[in-house]
């Protein structure tokens, strides 16, 4: 194997990490985004903020 070749291989696992890294925050910011539309329709953001700051 050659350098070059251990560089590339190198590249595409960090590139793996760092997208993996990005869907799992994407994929918390979506839960979070269900959460508060939830609680807008229920009615009961104004008690979920009230706990939070707490």
């Amino acid at each position: 194997m050659t350098a070059e070749e251990i560089v590339q291989n190198y590249q595409i696992k960090l590139m793996k990490i760092i997208f993996k890294e990005i869907d799992i925050l994407m994929t918390k910011k979506k839960m979070r985004i269900l959460t508060h539309i939830n609680l807008l329709k229920m009615g009961t953001l104004s008690e979920h903020r009230r706990i939070g700051n707490q």
